[in-house]
């Protein structure tokens, strides 16, 4: 296990993953992590759904909208937690509050040997149905999950901050560089 920092450095969003079960146990920690992420006015908005029953993760991975293309079937997601929101009409930082968790919950599954895809193209009323979610409660996200079979790479880039794969198959995937975002005191001022 390594720092926080390194975690957070060395973290990729895998979008393709083996067919090897998670366990429960270690599921039930990410969302232990999601759950203690900071908050606006420590409200708490959100209840999580663990889905690990393979036709229930399989079904429910149908109404993911995937933009850097779903996998095969081979290697799709063995696991789901689904993030839901209570009022979020009420509170822009209930939105806010529901991506701490998922940060939180896919820094938890990296240092685990687990890969996420954070996905919030969901085809709403299918997977409500699908997982009885109630009315009152919002579909915020979903964190696909398993054992990475990628290992994608981050690069440095000026404008084009695409995700594209190569011939091999290998993901790479361009960031904004850091003198490019980061500003000191005042804006245009560099370190």
């Amino acid at each position: 296990m390594g720092t926080c920092i390194e975690t957070i450095l060395n973290r990729r969003t895998i979008r393709r993953f083996k067919q090897e079960a998670i366990p429960r146990e270690d599921l039930v920690e990410m969302v232990n992590a999601g759950r203690l992420a900071a908050t606006a006015g420590n409200r708490q908005p959100w209840e999580f759904m663990i889905v690990d029953d393979p036709s229930l993760v399989k079904d429910l991975f149908a109404s993911l909208g995937w933009l850097a293309g779903a996998p095969e079937e081979a290697q799709q997601p063995t696991a789901m937690i689904v993030v839901l929101l209570a009022n979020p009409k009420d509170k822009w930082s209930a939105y806010a509050d529901g991506g701490a968790a998922i940060q939180n919950m896919q820094l938890a599954a990296w240092e685990k040997g687990i890969g996420g895809c954070w996905i919030g193209s969901v085809a709403e009323d299918t997977a409500r149905n699908l997982l009885k979610i109630p009315a009152e409660l919002k579909l915020f996200s979903v964190l696909a999950l398993g054992i990475p079979d990628e290992n994608p790479v981050a690069e440095d880039a000026d404008d084009d901050v695409s995700a594209k794969r190569d011939p091999s198959g290998k993901l790479h995937v361009k960031k904004r560089k850091l003198d490019a975002i980061c500003h000191i005191n005042r804006y245009g001022e560099k370190r």
